[in-house]
């Protein structure tokens, strides 16, 4: 233990510089989204009935959990992630030491925090990879463990894989997964075995049931099934399926692990041949292979081709990369003859400066944060020139908050979600994302009609003093004469005079405003 604290302290050391540097990346529009649904929920609004999401509530949870640790800050969610992801880096390098890995689970605890955050802001902290994250845990509770325990084990694993679940519901087919998994190893056992694999894969039922059941019942009391019916099973059911054939998913996927990711999925397929050759299909390796599939599923069920929503494979990949790192370096050592001992050490050192300089050009990618650490001023590097600057956006947080009461409503169109989140207004309408209701009366989504007539009420109750509109999503000027939705809110802003202008998007103001 003496030897390994040297270890610990530059992982922390080298932990806590990462975290640094992932402040400092902006949030994807989906994660401000969740800020600002979270901070509304603080103020009242409950989650489905006083603010829409189509999403299961675990992200929002999440994200609310940042805002009461650190404050409404444009850092508080990457706070926030920053501590899921040292657990789930301990979860991961505990599942490879469990399963009988010596050098391999150093080799996680260093390079998965350095994959993570240099993964793109579309990526890290995407329920996907959030997700996957959680379910590390799982996968480290169902390694081997000691027999007095593993009822325990596999009801803690059941409860981590819920969690996972109200994140990313398609992640759903990893508890069907490790259910399967545990009775296909029931073939030719003896019956005390099968009384215990079938115990764990029961006590695994009741930890998920859990839960699930906690939340449905606290949603009962709270009154918002029904809202959370309409908005996260029946619209996605009836508005938000891609009627398209999945077949079309499979050329981003491959640019994706191909392009983006290539050195990773290279190393990642080459640790999971080393893992096989020394052991064979054992229980660590269908684990991560059935979690694999899971990915894979989660990706062609949602059918939209994204690629952040393969980012549950990049823990997996990084999880396999220590082992052949491990691996080789095992055959280094055992290698029958002084030519097998060169080619091990051979191969060991090009996939460790294959990885090394694959995490150092990621990390390069990151210099202009680095220098907003060393030099200031804080503030998040918005890289992407199709997303609005962060000075634009500070400018405008600053006008609402100087020109508005804190009890106004802000009225936001589009996808800038971050400036109601920051600026702290609340919104006229709980239907936060209104660019996404636009092609609603086309979809034949049976809600359409009551959600219009409740957008054009809230609109005559609780007028905005400020009005933003994301000028991707509306063309300006705006029609009083369009139809559905755009035409309500044309109406409800007729007057209002123009405050700020930037590249992506205008504030207006209302005539009776300070």
């Amino acid at each position: 233990m003496t030897r390994r604290l040297p270890l610990l302290a530059l992982w922390a050391a080298w932990f806590a510089a990462l975290g640094a540097l992932y402040l400092t990346v902006p949030v994807s529009p989906d994660q401000a989204l969740f800020d600002y649904i979270a901070w509304s929920h603080l103020q009242g609004d409950l989650y489905y009935s006083g603010a829409v999401e189509q999403n299961f509530p675990g992200k929002m949870l999440m994200h609310e959990l940042g805002i009461r640790l650190f404050g409404v800050e444009f850092w508080s969610f990457r706070a926030i992630d920053t501590l899921l992801l040292v657990l789930s880096t301990l979860a991961g390098a505990g599942f490879l030491k469990r399963v009988g890995f010596q050098a391999a689970p150093w080799v996680f605890l260093f390079l998965y925090p350095a994959i993570y955050v240099t993964s793109g802001y579309w990526s890290a902290g995407q329920r996907d990879i959030v997700a996957m994250g959680v379910l590390l845990g799982a996968l480290c509770l169902m390694g081997p463990a000691p027999a007095r325990r593993a009822g325990m084990a596999s009801l803690t694993a059941g409860a981590l894989v819920a969690v996972a679940v109200l994140i990313r519901p398609t992640y759903l087919s990893a508890l069907a997964g490790l259910l399967v998994f545990e009775w296909l190893r029931l073939a030719g056992e003896p019956a005390r075995v099968w009384t215990a694999r079938l115990g764990q894969s029961l006590a695994l039922c009741l930890g998920f049931a859990a839960v699930i059941g906690a939340v449905v019942w606290y949603g009962a009391q709270l009154e918002v099934l029904d809202d959370f019916y309409q908005q996260a099973i029946l619209f996605n059911l009836q508005a938000y399926q891609v009627p398209q054939p999945r077949s079309r998913l499979v050329p981003p996927m491959l640019f994706v692990l191909s392009n983006s990711w290539h050195w990773i999925v290279a190393l990642g397929a080459f640790g999971g041949a080393v893992w096989g050759l020394q052991r064979g299909w054992s229980r660590g390796l269908l684990l991560i292979v059935g979690l694999i599939a899971a990915v894979l599923l989660s990706y062609f069920a949602q059918n939209k081709g994204f690629g952040y929503h393969l980012g549950g494979l990049l823990p997996l990949m990084t999880l396999l990369i220590a082992v052949a790192v491990d691996g080789l370096n095992g055959w280094r050592r055992n290698a029958p003859g002084p030519a097998l001992r060169t080619l091990a050490m051979a191969m060991l050192v090009l996939t460790v400066v294959l990885t090394s300089l694959g995490s150092a050009k990621k990390l390069w990618s990151y210099r202009d944060n680095m220098a907003t650490l060393l030099h200031g001023p804080f503030a998040p590097v918005q890289q992407d020139p199709r997303r609005p600057a962060w000075a634009d956006i500070a400018e405008t947080v600053q006008i609402i908050r100087d020109d508005s009461a804190p009890d106004a409503f802000v009225l936001q169109w589009g996808r800038v979600f971050a400036v109601p989140f920051l600026a702290e207004r609340r919104s006229s309408l709980r239907f936060f994302q209104l660019a996404g209701l636009d092609g609603l009366a086309a979809t034949g989504f049976s809600g359409y009609e009551a959600w219009q007539q409740e957008i054009a009420q809230d609109l005559r109750d609780k007028p905005p003093a400020f009005a933003l509109i994301d000028t991707k999503e509306v063309s300006l000027p705006l029609d009083p004469d369009a139809n559905g939705i755009d035409g309500i809110l044309s109406q409800a802003l007729a007057g209002y005079r123009l405050r700020q202008k930037t590249p992506h998007y205008v504030l207006l103001e209302a005539p009776d405003a300070n």
